[in-house]
This record gives C-alpha cells, sequence and structure tokens, in this order.
C-alpha cells in the first residue's frame, strides 16, 4: 500500500503543477500584456484581431482544466483498481508517460499557434530599412563556460557509468546503447541550440537585448535538461538493478516535473522591451 500512496502523492503533485499551477501563470502573464501593452498603442504585436487571442486564452484554460480533471480520475481509478505488485510492470510507466505529453499539448497548441502569429508579423512588417546585429553570436555569450562544462562533465560520467556496468552482464541491461540514446539526445539539443542561435529572428520586431536573453534562456534550459536526462537514464539503471523498480512510476512523475520546471520558465515581462511594438 504504501508504494501506490506514495504514486498517488507524487503524481497529484504533477497534475498540479503541470496542469494548474503553470497554466495559471501562463494565462496570468498573457492576460497581463493584452492589458499592459493594448492593441490600439502596440499594434505591431497584434497581427489578428484581439478576440482571436482572446479565444485562444480561454482555450488553453478550458482544456487545461479538463486535463486537471481527467487527470484527478485517473489518479483515483489507479489508486483503487491497481494493485500493488502492478507499479513493478513497465505499462504503468507508459501510462505515466503519456499522461505527461497529454499535459504538454496546451503548451504545444500555444507555441504552434505562436509561430503563425510571427509569419503574420513579419508579413505585415512594411519597413523599408531594417537594422542588422553586426557583433557574431558566441556560445559563451548566452551561457557560463562552467555550465557548459559541467554538461560535458555529466555526459562523460555517464558513459563511463555504462563502461563500468557492464561487466556485470545483467540480461535486461542495454549496455552501448544506452549511450547510443543519450548521445542522441545531446545532439538533437545542440541542434536546437544552434537553430536559436543562428536561425533566422522569429519576432521582426524584437529589440537586440530580448533576442539574446531569449537565446541564452533557452540554451540555459537545454543544458539543465541534457543533465537532468542523462543523470535520470543512470538513476533508472541503477535503480533497476538494486531492486527498486516497484518505484519505477514514481520516479518518473518526479523527473518530468523537473523537466516541466526547467522547460516553463520564461523571462520576465518587465524585462521585455515593448516599445518596439508601437506605431512608427
Amino acid at each position: 500500500m504504501e508504494t501506490k500512496i506514495l504514486f498517488a502523492i507524487v503524481f497529484l503533485n504533477q497534475l498540479f503543477l503541470i496542469s494548474f499551477y503553470f497554466p495559471r501563470k501562463i494565462a496570468n502573464r498573457i492576460r497581463f500584456v493584452y492589458d499592459t501593452y493594448p492593441p490600439s498603442k502596440f499594434p505591431k504585436l497584434y497581427p489578428m484581431p484581439i478576440e482571436y487571442y482572446e479565444d485562444k486564452q480561454r482555450n488553453y484554460k478550458i482544456l487545461n482544466w479538463f486535463i486537471l480533471v481527467a487527470g484527478l480520475f485517473l489518479v483515483t481509478y489507479m489508486f483503487l483498481n491497481f494493485p500493488e505488485d502492478s507499479y513493478r510492470k513497465r505499462w504503468d510507466q507508459a501510462l505515466v508517460v503519456a499522461f505527461f505529453m497529454v499535459q504538454f499539448f496546451p503548451v504545444l497548441l500555444l507555441e504552434i499557434a505562436s509561430f503563425s502569429l510571427y509569419k503574420l508579423m513579419r508579413k505585415y512588417d512594411k519597413r523599408t530599412e531594417r537594422k542588422a546585429e553586426i557583433q557574431p553570436r558566441r556560445l559563451f555569450d548566452f551561457i557560463s563556460p562552467l555550465l557548459v562544462g559541467l554538461v560535458v562533465s555529466v555526459y562523460f560520467a555517464f558513459v563511463a557509468f555504462i563502461v563500468y556496468f557492464k561487466q556485470f552482464d545483467y540480461p535486461w541491461f542495454g549496455g552501448n546503447m544506452n549511450i547510443y540514446l543519450i548521445t542522441g539526445t545531446n545532439l538533437f539539443f545542440i541542434g536546437i541550440a544552434a537553430w536559436n542561435m543562428f536561425g533566422k529572428k522569429l519576432d521582426p520586431y524584437q529589440s537586440f537585448e530580448d533576442r539574446r536573453k531569449q537565446i541564452s534562456l533557452v540554451v540555459k534550459q537545454l543544458a539543465f535538461i541534457s543533465m537532468g536526462v542523462t543523470i535520470y537514464a543512470a538513476f533508472t539503471i541503477g535503480a533497476h538493478a538494486f531492486e527498486l523498480r516497484h518505484f519505477n512510476s514514481t520516479f518518473m512523475s518526479i523527473y518530468f516535473q523537473i523537466i516541466a520546471i526547467l522547460s516553463l520558465r520564461s523571462i520576465h515581462i518587465e524585462n521585455i522591451n515593448f516599445e518596439v511594438y508601437k506605431e512608427d
């Protein structure tokens, strides 16, 4: 019973954090922008009528409330109907993974909508003269060498851990496949960081300083997420070896909550230059 109670507590916290706390913060942030920087004074910020944004915000809130209620039903059903030994099975972990992806779906919809809005902003941008940033972008302009060194150290420590662990010949151990998966994941993160650093600016009006802040935030987020993924991979292998598999669903929920905290951070509104969105 202790395993079920612990999992229920941790999963309820996942529901609160990802489907209530962060959505509320995001919705309040959007509302603050509408009220403080209205279309009448900052028309460049709104390529669509204000009703479009209000509908998106309302749908975002409704979808998160629906996911929250569905999650409460799910954890209640799991607690009342799943036997204690079911928490040792992989399909329970798959359920946690699937629900985490569902929880992030509203954020994904917001991101997709923002890309469409940036496209419209570029389309409606009638300026004949544009300023370009001359200073080259270097990695250490956005992230400290210490943090980069920490990411690299965690990766090589993981490789050494896998090489050491291979000597025990566990039948379930994936061996070098673990290294390949973590390496591929980190290369994917490097690609995202490079795209943010050197790719085309999405918001045509965004100031140089704001873009630098945004790139720095994304690169640092990716660094911390990279370390989180690598450490969690090593942790799950150790947990398996020490016969702690009945806690796997609980560990995975905690891991997803940490990823959410790292991923959903954003630049403080008061540090953003909204003057660039005023009418010329």
